[in-house]
């Protein structure tokens, strides 16, 4: 019978490929494995991230959700640039 595995992303519409990249749906997703499987899955979706998923399944049901981060690596790009201000008659 197995488990059934509800996967869900933040936010949703991630795509779920499995361990060798084939695209497997779009989160919200279920999936149904044998008890005490590995899953390994990777969330991917423009602009995140990609996030690896590995645990080992275990019950008749299991939810996971997955929070994915901003692909954005500077955490000062979001910033405003500062612009040294010179003075109009400064030969420098």
């Amino acid at each position: 019978m197995g488990t059934l595995v509800t996967l869900t992303s933040t936010p949703s519409g991630a795509e779920v490929h499995d361990k060798d990249d084939k695209f497997l749906g779009t989160t919200p997703f279920d999936l149904r494995l044998p008890s005490k499987d590995t899953l390994q899955l990777t969330l991917r979706l423009h602009g995140y991230r990609a996030t690896p998923i590995k645990r080992v399944v275990e019950g008749e049901r299991m939810s996971l959700n997955v929070t994915m981060k901003s692909a954005k690596t500077d955490p000062y790009e979001s910033r405003p640039v500062r612009r040294s201000v010179g003075y109009k008659d400064d030969p420098y």
